[in-house]
């Protein structure tokens, strides 16, 4: 038995609340099948754009100190620069010890600038692998002499001098002659140092 419009228009108005009721039930139960499928997709979705929304927020917070941020870069950048030797020019950069010899009261005994050590533990003399280092460690053997005050006064304008510097190895010895006697003034020093400055190749 087939249902016509009229049939079923005429159960309508008979019961019009009953399938109604099951109409909106049947609609409702489709759209929450629809969205529950969704929800996975939608919570990647928002959790996606959530993401995008705070590195865009940031973005925009932190844009506004770039110009400060670069000028703070650059003038950095020139800072190490001029503080940085150059290897080549090793009379120049024995200048630098010498003065501080003179201002310290030491007696310089060796100051010997080495040889840059091989790019990537290549062997002296091949060409280095890869791109040109910004800046190398120079390489350098010093002795002093001196009493304990003027021996410190050096290492400490070592540590906080123009050029930066990193201490490698120290070694201290006494360099009093035997046959002195004991009042014959303070002690002096030997200080050994192997250090490196900053340089630009």
């Amino acid at each position: 038995m087939s249902l016509t419009g009229q049939d079923l228009a005429a159960a309508f108005k008979k019961r019009p609340i009953s399938l109604g009721s099951a109409l909106a039930a049947l609609v409702f139960g489709a759209a929450t099948y629809y969205r529950s499928a969704a929800v996975p997709e939608m919570e990647s979705l928002l959790e996606q754009r959530t993401t995008e929304g705070e590195r865009l927020k940031n973005n925009i917070k932190y844009s506004a100190l770039l110009d400060d941020q670069l000028a703070a870069l650059m003038a950095a950048n020139r800072d190490i620069q001029e503080r940085s030797v150059r290897p080549v020019e090793r009379a120049k950069n024995y200048q630098y010890f010498y003065k501080m010899e003179a201002d310290t009261g030491v007696k310089l005994l060796d100051l010997r600038q080495m040889e840059l050590p091989a790019a990537g533990g290549a062997r002296p003399g091949t060409p280095p692998k890869g791109p040109k280092p910004t800046y190398v460690g120079v390489p350098y053997s010093v002795a002093v002499q001196g009493t304990y005050p003027q021996v410190l006064n050096f290492l400490r304008r070592l540590e906080s001098g123009l050029h930066f510097c990193r201490l490698l190895n120290a070694s201290v010895s006494t360099a009093r002659n035997q046959n002195e006697t004991t009042d014959s003034g303070p002690t002096p020093i030997t200080l050994s140092l192997t250090l490196e400055l900053l340089g630009t190749p």
